[in-house]
Formats: structure tokens, C-alpha cells, sequence
């Protein structure tokens, strides 16, 4: 159990070796003082197609440069797959489905890319990582509601190919 001041807005990680992390957010508005809520975390093992979305990953509308509170999230997804060297990935940038189609497959090219770069830049090489552009094509939530936008604009990784450490 732990609490929670409710003015503030919250992100955190769970890990745990073998397994893709875990990642959330908390915005203040979610949380109501004197309440408490349960989550319960299941977390993926890391194998061929898993795959998990980097919650805490921000980009301003309209923009693929990663906002500066996003580096908690890419720092502990360069850890894993430092790790973890025989494991390569997949970054999928999605939108949600409002404007122009090109536009927003182009967006989401483009920031999936940026989370490519920003990972080599921390050591992990090209031929690990690709980047990929869904825009709105593979929608987790109701296009119809913000909150359903909000949680379709996102980014994640899949496990495209990987083989468990030696001991």
C-alpha cells in the first residue's frame, strides 16, 4: 500500500528480470483524496511478439521531438535492452484517428523513429531496433471519446526477436 499526494500527477515502472517492464500514469485529476484504488500488474514475459506501451512516453500535438519526461521511460527501456542483448525490437508509434490519414502515418513514423534515435544514442545498436508508423490503424480505445484519443496516442515495442541471457 502506498499513498499518494492527489495535487500531483504520477508515473512509475515495475520490472522485473525476464519479464517487459511495466509503465503508468496517474494524472492528479484520477485520483481522490481519502479513496484508495488497486492495481494489479501483470507483467509480459520477454519472448518473440510481446509487447508493451511505454505509458510515460510524451510528445507535444503535432510534434515527434520526445518531451523531457519521457527520459525516465526511455532510459529504463534502453536498460532492458542492455540487458538483454540478443533481444531486438519493434517501435510503434500510433495516433488516434482525428485529421488527415497521411498526416497522422507520418506523425507516427516520425516518432517512433525519435525513440529509435534516442536509443542509439544510449548505446543500442541500429540493427536491434526498427521504427514503425501505424497512425490509426490498430486503435486500443474508442476513437469516439477523448479519454478512448488519449490512450490510442501512443507508442510501444514488440519483441521481434530475442534469446533468454546465459546464466
Amino acid at each position: 500500500m502506498i499513498g499518494l499526494p492527489v495535487e500531483k500527477d504520477h508515473r512509475f515502472v515495475v520490472n522485473r528480470q525476464g519479464f517487459l517492464f511495466y509503465s503508468a500514469y496517474l494524472p492528479s485529476d484520477s485520483l481522490t483524496p481519502g479513496k484508495s484504488f488497486k492495481l494489479d500488474i501483470l507483467l509480459e514475459p520477454l519472448k518473440l511478439g510481446s509487447r508493451v506501451i511505454l505509458r510515460n512516453v510524451f510528445f507535444d500535438t503535432d510534434s515527434f521531438t520526445i518531451k523531457k519526461e519521457s527520459f525516465p521511460e526511455l532510459l529504463e527501456l534502453a536498460e532492458l535492452l542492455t540487458q538483454n542483448t540478443q533481444t531486438k525490437i519493434e517501435i510503434g508509434g500510433h495516433t488516434d484517428n482525428t485529421g488527415d490519414y497521411n498526416y497522422n502515418i507520418n506523425l507516427s513514423r516520425a516518432r517512433a523513429e525519435s525513440v529509435r534515435k534516442f536509443l542509439m544514442v544510449k548505446g543500442i545498436a541500429p540493427d536491434r531496433l526498427t521504427a514503425a508508423g501505424f497512425g490509426p490503424d490498430q486503435p486500443i480505445s474508442d476513437n469516439r471519446t477523448e479519454k478512448g484519443r488519449a490512450e490510442n496516442r501512443r507508442t510501444d515495442i514488440r519483441i521481434t526477436s530475442t534469446r533468454a541471457p546465459n546464466p
